[in-house]
């Protein structure tokens, strides 16, 4: 019975801290929530050795330390002015890039750890941590390097028994589902910014069609007015967003002197109706597309003009 129960257990074993490592290892420099933070930096240094940085977004670093941000940015500051780490904001979407310095860390190990093991201390961290690269080259976040440190991560048996983190072994599965579900947000993330930034290459391009429907609009609106008996106000036309990107796909179908000249015929019946129920969305109406997505009062409008108006195109002259 005594035999049974001294046996260390190798099934489920729920604890992640060994107090013994723990007490025996740290000398109390850092506290427990330091020390998390400490051993990640010198795994991932460890996993991202052929980069001289590597980004990882402040919110992941959260879910795999189990420390909230707030901490974090205070244990992350106090790394840096020890010169630990040091690390910058930047690119799109901006991520932390970070770097870990070897130099820094070897400096602070009589600090850290209790030395009755001096030599082992610093022939492990020489070997787990890499040397500064001349070229600088960044972590970006593929699925193979994610495989890569997931690889690294879990062959680093002695850093695992020497530091708090025990049994990494049964949390490959964890891992192997963390680090799936990382790629598909990392993923996600990316065909959502690509949707974003085409949107709004739509947009500011729509702006040079807006002003061109506009500039024509003024033109009709004051010859009107020059033949008229009751003239019309001078304002410009409203667009919604989805009239915006209804006018830049008929820009990309059709030709700028065909839109204007239907427009033209468009907005002089438009401006001449005397009907007691007017158009209310003029832009709207005009950028109409039937069932097969064919712009079909465009198309209506730009037959009228052929058959009816006998001067030249518009043109951006105008």
């Amino acid at each position: 019975m005594s035999q049974q129960l001294s046996k260390k257990p190798t099934g489920f074993y729920p604890l992640a801290v060994n107090i013994i490592h723990l007490q025996k290892n740290y000398s109390g420099y850092f506290d427990l929530q330091e020390i998390v933070v400490f051993e990640w930096f010198m795994v991932k240094a460890n996993s991202f050795k052929k980069y001289n940085e590597f980004y990882y977004s402040i919110r992941r670093i959260c879910e795999e330390t189990f420390i909230k941000k707030a901490r974090l940015d205070t244990i992350l500051s106090r790394f840096s002015e020890l010169g630990i780490i040091s690390f910058t904001t930047k690119g799109m979407p901006k991520q932390h890039h970070f770097q870990v310095n070897k130099n820094r860390v070897l400096e602070h190990l009589p600090l850290i750890y209790k030395l009755s093991e001096k030599d082992k201390l610093l022939t492990f961290f020489n070997k787990q941590l890499p040397e500064k690269s001349k070229h600088k080259e960044y972590y970006k976040n593929s699925e193979e390097d994610i495989i890569e440190e997931k690889k690294g991560l879990l062959s680093e048996k002695e850093f695992s028994d020497s530091g708090p983190f025990l049994d990494l072994d049964t949390a490959e599965s964890n891992i192997n589902s963390a680090e799936a579900k990382a790629i598909q947000n990392e993923n996600d993330q990316q065909k959502l910014r690509s949707i974003q930034e085409e949107e709004t290459r739509q947009l500011e391009k729509s702006i040079e069609h807006q002003q061109l429907l506009n500039e024509l609009y003024s033109q009709r609106v004051a010859l009107h007015n020059l033949k008229g008996k009751r003239g019309k106000p001078l304002t410009k036309l409203a667009f919604t967003n989805n009239d915006k990107f209804r006018l830049y796909k008929l820009f990309e179908r059709f030709d700028e002197r065909e839109i204007l000249a239907s427009f033209t015929a468009y907005i002089d019946e438009v401006i001449s109706s005397t009907t007691k129920s007017p158009i209310k969305k003029v832009v709207s109406y005009f950028l109409a597309a039937d069932h097969e997505d064919e712009f079909s009062t465009f198309l209506t409008y730009l037959n009228k003009y052929t058959a009816t108006y006998g001067y030249d195109l518009p043109s951006n002259d105008w």
